[in-house]
């Protein structure tokens, strides 16, 4: 595990960023394919070579400690040395030099006069003795002359394997990380959506104009938009009116609407035009035939919401086919913008029927008989007439 530097959060060793703040964590982490510094050999220091001296076979005591007859010795023979072939690839061997050089001795002076000569110390023939300077000069290591550092190679590490995760993706490099991260494994991008800038409000988006423009275009922009606002008000207000009304039709009340006058065609003096607004349901309007009307005026312009017809001679069944019966009414209404015609279908049966209007300014009505039930001539009854509106 890895302790985060900045909130102290454990880590994975492999996790590049804090889990908890998202703070670089790899500042620390032992470079896997650095190359360590080659340390370059030290060459052998040489030792200063003294002037070629002849080394005798025999040493004997300095000349001044010897006295005495010159005496001559036998010389060991002399092995004539055969030069060593030079290892290929490494240069040539250094040749060995004694670090105690000793001077040269006269052989003649080899014995003192005042010291007899040991025959037990002199030495015989000696034995022919092998030249080991060649192989001693071939192990030792050869000079090196200062140069530069090859670098080693890198050597391959094994790099950490992604753990499938199943979570949100990273938006910048597309890394999948645990649902509870706030920031990227991979990139250390804050996972957490930042607040979305508020748009403005349309004012102030149709002040806003370029810089160093005259503002022209807008305010022919403007003035394009208000005319279409005008001609869609005035293209809807009749909609937009109906729509009101038909609202207001359903909340109100419905009450019933004053009639002033009665007038229309000549019929049976018992059963005047008088009687389809009397209010009462036994007593009924006798047309002549199919085409006669009659006309009924109201006390004041009112919005008509429903027309209910009573059709027979009475609303009790023993009394309601005494004669024919009204079948097609057609209702005209009169009003300030002209006047509406709708066509009223009434089953042959006693009581109400009512029939749903919703016509404004009503100041009039004229209903005329279109058909007829019960025989195919004589007079047709029709019973009652009620309106209801509201102001």
């Amino acid at each position: 595990m890895r302790a985060c530097p900045q909130c102290g959060v454990s880590n994975r060793i492999d996790e590049a960023f804090c889990v908890a703040c998202g703070t670089y964590l790899a500042w620390d982490a032992p470079a896997a394919t650095a190359p360590a510094a080659p340390t370059t050999p030290r060459p052998t220091p040489i030792a200063e070579q003294p002037p070629d001296v002849p080394r005798p076979d025999f040493v004997g005591p300095p000349a001044t400690q010897l006295a005495g007859p010159p005496q001559t010795f036998p010389s060991a023979p002399i092995r004539p040395q055969t030069p060593m072939p030079d290892p290929v690839g490494q240069p040539p061997p250094v040749p060995h030099v004694d670090p105690n050089p000793i001077a040269p001795l006269d052989p003649s002076a080899a014995q003192s006069p005042s010291t007899p000569p040991n025959p037990a110390a002199q030495p015989g023939p000696t034995a022919p003795v092998a030249d080991t300077t060649a192989p001693a000069a071939a192990e030792q290591p050869a000079p090196v002359a200062p140069g530069r550092a090859s670098v080693r190679r890198p050597l391959p590490s094994e790099v950490p394997r992604d753990v499938e995760v199943d979570g949100p993706e990273c938006p910048r490099c597309g890394t999948r990380n645990p649902v509870a991260r706030r920031f990227c494994r991979r990139c250390g991008l804050a996972l957490t959506a930042a607040p979305s800038e508020s748009r403005l409000p349309w004012w102030r988006r149709l002040r806003s104009r370029r810089a160093g423009g005259s503002g022209l275009l807008r305010w022919l922009l403007i003035l394009v938009v208000v005319v279409a606002l005008v001609i869609a008000v005035i293209a809807l207000y009749p909609l937009g009116r109906a729509a009101i009304d038909d609202l207001r039709d359903r909340l109100a009340t419905p009450r019933a609407v004053a009639v002033a006058s009665v007038t229309g065609s000549e019929s049976d003096p018992a059963h005047p035009p008088a009687a389809v607004a009397d209010g009462f349901s036994n007593r009924f309007w006798s047309a002549g035939e199919v085409g006669d009307s009659v006309e009924i005026t109201l006390a004041g312009p009112v919005r008509l919401l429903a027309i209910v017809v009573h059709t027979g001679c009475s609303a009790v069944e023993e009394e309601f086919a005494c004669q024919a019966r009204a079948a097609e009414l057609e209702i005209t209404t009169i009003s300030g913008d002209g006047e509406e015609t709708l066509d009223i279908q009434l089953a042959d049966q006693p009581g109400e029927q009512e029939t749903l209007t919703g016509i404004s300014d009503v100041t009039g009505i004229r209903v005329t008989v279109r058909n007829r039930h019960g025989a195919d001539d004589g007079p047709i009854a029709l019973g009652e007439i009620e309106l209801f509106g509201r102001n």
